[in-house]
C-alpha cells in the first residue's frame, strides 16, 4: 500500500455561541426557556459551512439562517418532566465543504434542569431571573428581616442553593431572593449584587407577573419648555395629582429615557426628593443606574419600614444643563417599565405622559430665558429663589387657575418669595425685566 502526502491548507472553521449562561453549562428551571445563537467561521472565506446539533431529549427547536455561513438558533422549552441530577448533552458540529477533504469542529454543551427551588441568583431579588432596577423592590419590602445563612454564597452571578425562609410577597417570592449576599439579613449591603449584576440574565421564563393598570400615572413636567445652548433645566417626575392620587405605594422602579446628545452627563443629575414616598438615605433604599450614552436611566426607590402611601407629588427631579453643541430641535422625555409596589410585593403600573424641551440657539429667541434666569429649589416648601443675569422688575406668582396669588416687585438681580402659605400644587411664575416676559413652572410641596 503507497501513501502520498499532498500540502492542503483547509481550516478548520469554528463557531461563536451567544446569549447564554456560563461557557458550556447552562442551568435552567422548569417553566423556563432556553434560547441561543451559533455563528459559524472560517478563515476559508469561499466555503459554506454547516451547523448542525443534537439533544438528548425532545423539545429542542432549530431554526437555520443564512448561506455561505450559517446561523443556528436554538430553542428549547424547558418543562418539569425534565428535571434531572444529571445533565442532558447538547452536542453541536460545524462543518466545511471544501473538497476532497472537508474540516469539521465539535462541542458538547451541559444542560441542567431543576426545579429552582432552592437556587439563588445574586442580584436578582424578585426571582425573574433577570438583574436590574425591580430587584431594589423587594429588598426595601424584606427590610431588616432574618433567615436561613446560605451555604457558601458569593456574589457571582451563579445559582446558588439555599433553603426558604419563612416570609414571601405576594405571588409566593420567598424573602430569601432579598438576600442577595446571603449572610441571613436583608440590609442596604444586598443592594452591591445588584450592581455588580446589573443586566445580566439566566434563561427567561415563559410567563412574567401581571401588571395592575392604576388610573392614576406618572407626569414630566419641565422648569421650562424652551431653552438654549448652556442653559440649566430640570425635569421633575411627578407621581398621582392631588384630584387622582396613586394608591398604596411602597416602591417604584421605572425608565427615564432621553436623547443623550441634549445635555453632558458630568453636569447632570438625578435624585429622588424627601417627601410622600420618603425619605432618601433613612427610610428610603434608592437606586440610579445610568447610561447616558445610550439615553436612559433605570432608577427604583422602595420603602425600607415596612409602610405604605397615596402619593401625589414629585418623587424625583433630573437637573441638567443643555449642552453647547446640542443641535436647534425638540427633545422628548418619556418614562417606560413602569412597575410599582405595595408592602405585600403585589405590583401595578401607570400611565405617563411625555415631555418636549424646544432647544434654540440664543441669537434666536428674544426673551429672559436665554439670560439665564434660575429658580431654585423646585420644588419648594418655604422659599424659592429667583436669580437672572438681567435685572427683573416685577414677579408675579399665579395658581393653576391664573389668579396671583405672590407679587414682588424691584429692580434687581435676585429676588426670595416666602410660599410658606401656599397648598401644595403647581403654580406658574412671570417674571418681567424691561418687556421681556419669562413664564416658568414651578411645584410647591407640602
Amino acid at each position: 500500500m503507497q501513501f502520498t502526502a499532498v500540502p492542503y491548507n483547509n481550516h478548520q472553521p469554528t463557531f461563536s455561541i451567544v446569549n447564554w449562561g456560563n461557557g458550556h453549562l447552562i442551568s435552567a428551571c422548569a417553566g423556563d426557556t432556553i434560547a441561543f445563537f451559533v455563528s459559524a467561521f472560517d478563515q476559508d472565506n469561499t466555503q459554506n459551512t454547516s451547523i448542525s446539533a443534537s439533544l438528548n431529549t425532545a423539545g429542542l427547536l432549530l431554526t437555520h439562517t443564512g448561506t455561505l455561513r450559517d446561523t443556528l438558533h436554538a430553542f428549547l422549552v424547558v418543562d418539569s418532566t425534565m428535571i434531572s441530577p444529571l445533565p442532558y448533552q447538547l452536542n453541536l458540529t460545524v462543518a466545511d465543504d471544501a473538497c476532497p477533504y472537508f474540516a469539521t469542529a465539535n462541542c458538547v454543551i451541559l444542560i441542567y434542569i431543576n426545579g429552582c427551588g432552592s437556587n439563588v441568583w445574586p442580584g436578582d431579588a424578585n426571582a425573574d431571573l433577570n438583574c436590574n432596577m425591580y430587584d431594589i423592590l423587594p429588598i426595601g419590602l424584606a427590610f431588616d428581616s432574618s433567615g436561613t445563612i446560605r451555604t457558601g454564597a458569593s456574589l457571582l452571578w451563579t445559582p446558588q442553593p439555599s433553603l426558604d425562609w419563612t416570609q414571601s410577597l405576594v405571588g409566593g417570592i420567598n424573602y430569601k431572593y432579598a438576600d442577595c449576599n446571603g449572610d441571613g439579613v436583608v440590609d442596604w449591603s444586598d443592594t452591591t449584587a445588584i450592581g455588580m449584576n446589573y443586566g445580566l440574565t439566566h434563561p427567561l421564563r415563559l410567563i412574567r407577573p401581571n401588571l395592575i393598570q392604576d388610573v392614576s400615572g406618572i407626569h414630566l413636567v419641565l422648569s421650562d419648555t424652551v431653552g438654549t445652548q448652556g442653559y440649566a433645566v430640570s425635569l421633575a417626575i411627578e407621581l398621582g395629582e392631588l384630584a387622582n392620587p396613586a394608591i398604596d405605594v411602597a416602591g417604584i422602579a421605572f425608565r427615564l429615557n432621553f436623547d443623550p446628545g441634549l445635555f453632558d452627563a458630568t453636569q447632570s443629575h438625578f435624585n429622588f426628593v424627601s417627601g410622600q414616598l420618603g425619605i432618601p438615605n433613612s427610610n428610603l433604599l434608592t437606586f440610579v443606574h445610568p447610561e447616558w450614552s445610550s439615553g436612559f436611566l433605570d432608577v427604583a426607590a422602595v420603602r425600607i419600614d415596612h409602610q405604605q402611601g397615596n402619593i401625589d407629588s414629585i418623587i424625583a427631579n433630573l437637573r441638567f444643563v443643555i449642552a453647547a453643541n446640542a443641535p436647534d430641535q425638540q427633545y422628548t422625555f418619556t418614562v417606560s417599565d413602569i412597575v410599582a409596589v405595595d408592602v405585600t410585593g403585589q405590583t401595578k403600573t401607570y400611565g405617563t405622559n411625555p415631555a418636549t424641551l424646544d432647544v434654540q440657539s440664543a441669537t434666536g429667541i428674544n426673551d429672559l430665558s436665554n439670560r439665564l434666569v434660575s429658580v431654585f429649589p423646585n420644588p419648594a416648601r418655604t422659599t424659592i429663589t429667583f436669580k437672572s443675569t438681567e435685572k427683573i422688575q416685577m414677579i408675579h406668582l399665579l395658581d393653576a387657575e391664573g389668579r396671583i396669588v405672590l407679587s414682588t416687585t424691584g429692580n434687581k438681580t435676585d429676588f426670595q418669595l416666602n410660599i410658606s402659605s401656599l397648598s401644595q400644587g403647581y403654580y406658574s411664575a412671570e417674571i418681567y425685566s424691561g418687556n421681556n416676559i419669562i413664564r416658568k413652572k414651578i411645584f410647591v410641596q407640602r
